[in-house]
């Protein structure tokens, strides 16, 4: 994967948008960490606590498929759910919430639950922003 200079996410940081190398690389701020989409798939978190000028303050998030024996999502303080995509033991692909477990559920007022912890989720990636989330302002 290559990687970005601290110039380089400085600018993503500071503008919200930037083309790199025919890329478009956007920025969405939290709290405590930030993240970096790279044409609108998850590419990087930013450590908010850490120095602008820290390389460890960045965390690149690998692309397609992560077997969960290599990684699991992390739990965030915002936002602490998360939908990926996730491909089963059988073989079906389908979306599901990360809440310290696979296999959460939305009810009917919004909020994520968790159904049940399941052990056939045996790969897992990030989806990419929905279509038009710059434009409508999802972020």
């Amino acid at each position: 994967m290559k990687k970005l200079t601290m110039n380089q996410i400085g600018d993503i940081e500071f503008w919200g948008k930037q083309m790199i190398n025919g890329d478009e690389y956007t920025y969405k701020e939290y709290t405590y960490k930030s993240e970096i989409y790279k044409n609108g798939i998850l590419f990087a978190r930013i450590d908010n606590c850490k120095p602008v000028t820290d390389d460890s303050r960045v965390e690149y998030v690998e692309q397609g498929w992560i077997p969960v024996e290599k990684d699991l999502p992390t739990t965030e303080l915002f936002p602490t759910w998360r939908k990926y995509l996730v491909s089963y033991k059988d073989g079906e692909v389908d979306t599901q919430y990360w809440a310290d477990g696979w296999n959460c559920f939305q009810d009917h007022t919004g909020k994520i639950c968790r159904q049940f912890e399941t052990k056939d989720v045996v790969a897992w990636m990030p989806l990419p922003l929905p279509y038009g989330a710059e434009e409508n302002n999802y972020f």
